[in-house]
């Protein structure tokens, strides 16, 4: 992840981060992996901008993050971490409006995934009035791209929640709605057109973000609610399979997050990880500008423990 100067930018955030109550080194184990605790804060700021944070982008060292809001701010700054490497603040955050090519609103400018692409650009998917826009940086206009129809019949506030890059030129989109009780729309976006996919779904767990980790495979993080069971949330190893021509995405529930892990309203995910090291995942959550949620900014460990055939296709370790 490139991202862009923050130099200079001119709109300074005050923001203050509290570490969470949570030992480092906690692990929460899983049918398909491990996720192992290194730091987590809550941010707050009397910042009326701030708030609403729904996608995520942190440089391949782990010194910078991106995020974007529902009422259309990019966030920038620096992440702290102690001399452990665990995750311990923010500094210097940067807050600046993304550019509109219409009058524009905090319902029209509700930005909700984004994934650069290897040239740095970053495409955005916007809700409410669903469409992706292209951005050379954070400071420039956006380019509209081009998803046919695809888009038209999503409902007001059921869109697009994640983006993965699966390879130059061509991303995955999926949405938080369907035509099923057990599918929610997807579509792959190639050079040739745009592709419908089914992403599988159970009734409680909606995919939030995504991250691509390997040739055809992505990490999706999952959150659900509701009155009965509360707040939840889990990561999901997805594979985007082609079957005569058409597309299927199948997938594997890695671990649910569950106590001693806080949760919260999870629409942020970013890895980073390296040939000699675990996979390091960023969590964040979206606080819907409510004073009953907060914004929390988590750094995970994440082993795996799927069959030794599948991890071939990952770039993630074995525990």
């Amino acid at each position: 992840v490139v991202l862009g100067d923050i130099s200079c930018w001119g709109g300074s955030l005050s923001i203050k981060s509290e570490r969470l109550n949570m030992d480092i080194g906690t692990q929460v184990v899983g049918l398909g992996g491990t996720l192992v605790y290194r730091g987590g804060i809550e941010l707050t700021s009397r910042d009326s901008r701030f708030g609403g944070l729904s996608g995520l982008l942190v440089s391949q060292n782990g010194n910078r993050a991106l995020a974007i809001s529902d009422r259309g701010w990019w966030l920038q700054g620096y992440l702290v971490y102690n001399q452990w490497g665990d995750l311990v603040g923010v500094r210097d955050m940067n807050i600046l409006p993304m550019r509109s090519l219409e009058a524009s609103s905090k319902f029209t400018l509700d930005a909700e995934a984004i994934v650069q692409t290897g040239e740095g650009d970053l495409i955005v998917a916007y809700e409410r009035q669903h469409r992706l826009w292209s951005y050379s940086d954070v400071f420039s206009r956006p380019t509209p791209i081009n998803m046919g129809k695809s888009l038209s019949n999503l409902p007001h506030n059921s869109g697009i929640e994640s983006l993965v890059l699966m390879a130059p030129g061509e991303f995955l989109a999926i949405t938080e709605n369907g035509v099923g009780e057990s599918n929610f729309a997807a579509f792959y976006k190639t050079k040739s057109g745009v592709s419908r996919v089914e992403y599988p779904y159970d009734s409680y767990f909606r995919p939030s973000d995504a991250v691509r980790i390997a040739q055809n495979s992505f990490l999706v993080l999952e959150r659900g609610y509701n009155r009965e069971v509360g707040v939840g949330a889990r990561l999901v190893l997805a594979e985007l399979r082609t079957l005569n021509e058409n597309f299927e995405i199948t997938k594997d529930v890695l671990v649910n997050l569950r106590w001693p892990i806080p949760l919260d309203n999870f629409e942020g995910l970013a890895i980073t990880s390296g040939p000699t090291k675990p996979a390091t995942v960023y969590l964040l959550s979206d606080d819907n500008y409510s004073k009953d949620q907060r914004t929390l900014l988590m750094m995970f460990e994440l082993e795996i423990s799927l069959p030794i055939q599948y991890l071939k296709k990952t770039n993630l370790q074995r525990p």
